[in-house]
């Protein structure tokens, strides 16, 4: 009540003063004075009134840590009261915990990361020259043979101008009601791999091509592009198995005993066309060797033909593979001293009256130095009385 009648003093002597004269004009220096006692009693105000936010701020601080100091007081007295509910109960839920995790795996054994770095089981290639490390729970393994296929890019010839040996390992479950993830080796040659980086031909219908695996002074070792595309069963193992580098390639020795055998270079190759016969040729490739020699083949095709125009452009007529499918059948010709092979090709009728050349090779695995249409044969032949 009291302050109320100090202020209502006040706003009455206020009220008495003369109304101010609000067009005055006051000298220059005593606007300055007005103007400097204005910023200054602004600038104690704002000191005042951040000292009054800080002073806020470490009330709060003190009474929160006060707080915590006597929840502290009050707790440790009960936790003395009841230590076997620390450290039995406390213990047996962490324990509860663990055992769940556990539960939903397999028991973890100290040495397995062990076990599978050094007691691990080592597949070796002789043929092909290569080791491939594998974790001791593929004992058992089974090697699987097959063969790749290289399609021309050549869209208009578009045929199967390459091939090789594909070998997977297969694991000792695999079963076909249950099968599980390979891993799928591809073979090739250097000049193999040399044309394939150059894209002259492709792998599949993937729109990239293989992944190096490793290579030696013969070979090169390829992963398949999307070999895991249907992620079966194990198929994760396999990818961990690969990001180890298990593949070391060995550099292969020429066999000298194989070469004082026969060596394919001693083959000879010819390609006649049958007296009297416009559209029938033979083709045929002789051991000139004293020895024997053996050619090897991916698939049971053993040679091919391909018929070109004899015009300004080259224009290829018919592709022998072209449309044709092979059956995967690797296996072995052998030629005694002085034994042919002979293949007998019967042209269609149907091809109009021009010049002609008719290519022929084998498709054999040998020489593994170049290309295996080392043993081709080329004839110019003329077809004039068309059917």
């Amino acid at each position: 009540m009291k302050k109320n009648e100090e202020f209502g003093g006040l706003e009455r002597e206020i009220r008495s003063l003369p109304e101010p004269d609000y067009n005055q004009k006051f000298p220059k220096d005593t606007e300055n004075r007005i103007h400097e006692n204005l910023m200054q009693f602004a600038s104690l105000y704002e000191k005042k009134k951040r000292r009054s936010t800080i002073l806020k701020k470490i009330s709060v601080g003190i009474a929160s840590v006060a707080a915590a100091v006597l929840f502290a007081i009050l707790a440790i007295p009960l936790n003395e009261d009841h230590p076997s509910d620390s450290n039995g109960q406390g213990q047996q839920s962490n324990t509860k915990g663990e055992n769940k995790v556990d539960d939903d795996k397999e028991p973890i054994n100290q040495n397995e990361t062990d076990d599978k770095l050094t007691d691990s089981i080592l597949y070796e290639n002789t043929d092909y020259g290569f080791t491939f490390a594998l974790p001791n729970s593929w004992k058992g393994y089974e090697i699987v043979s097959d063969t790749w296929e290289g399609i021309s890019n050549d869209q208009q010839q578009n045929a199967i101008i390459e091939n090789g040996p594909l070998l997977s390992i297969r694991h000792p479950e695999w079963t076909e009601d249950k099968p599980r993830q390979d891993i799928p080796i591809m073979v090739f040659t250097l000049n193999q791999w040399s044309s394939l980086e150059k894209e002259e031909f492709h792998i599949g219908a993937a729109p990239i091509g293989p992944r190096l695996l490793g290579q030696n002074n013969q070979y090169v070792f390829a992963l398949p592009a999307r070999y895991n595309y249907a992620f079966p069963e194990g198929y994760e193992e396999v990818e961990k198995i690969l990001e180890a580098n298990p593949l070391q390639p060995l550099n292969v020795e020429k066999d000298t005993s194989k070469m004082d055998e026969g060596s394919p270079d001693q083959l000879k190759s010819s390609l006649i066309q049958v007296e009297g016969k416009d559209y029938s040729f033979k083709y045929m490739v002789k051991n000139n060797s004293s020895n024997q020699v053996n050619l090897t083949f991916n698939t049971n095709q053993e040679f091919n033909y391909i018929l070109w125009r004899k015009d300004a452009k080259g224009t290829m007529v018919y592709d022998g593979s072209k449309d044709k499918s092979f059956k995967n059948e690797f296996h072995t010709k052998t030629l005694e001293p002085g034994q042919e092979l002979t293949f007998e090709i019967e042209l269609s009728n149907q091809y109009e009256a021009a010049t002609y050349i008719l290519e022929v090779y084998l498709t054999s695995n040998e020489p593994e130095e170049g290309s295996p249409t080392k043993y081709h044969q080329n004839l110019e032949f003329t077809i004039t009385n068309a059917q």
